[in-house]
């Protein structure tokens, strides 16, 4: 994107092979941007992995901006 955000993706191309990879997902039904996994096939809610979610793009989580401005602090 030209302002420097990062683009969410379909959620087609999400890797899927990694239950235990948190992303970001749109999810448009429930609200728009959940934390979620892929497990046994399915796309879950990350905090409880109870709700099924119905994403359509999804972004790799950001990283935490303490961590950021630590790094950057060392630098």
């Amino acid at each position: 994107m030209a302002d420097g955000s990062p683009a969410a993706s379909p959620i087609t191309t999400a890797p899927s092979d990694d239950p235990e990879r948190p992303l970001l997902l749109f999810c448009p039904e429930q609200g728009g941007w959940q934390m979620g996994v892929f497990f046994d096939g399915r796309w879950l809610d990350f905090a409880t992995l109870t709700m099924e979610l119905e994403p359509t793009h999804w972004m790799d989580v950001p990283p935490n901006p303490k961590a950021v401005e630590a790094r950057q602090a060392t630098s």
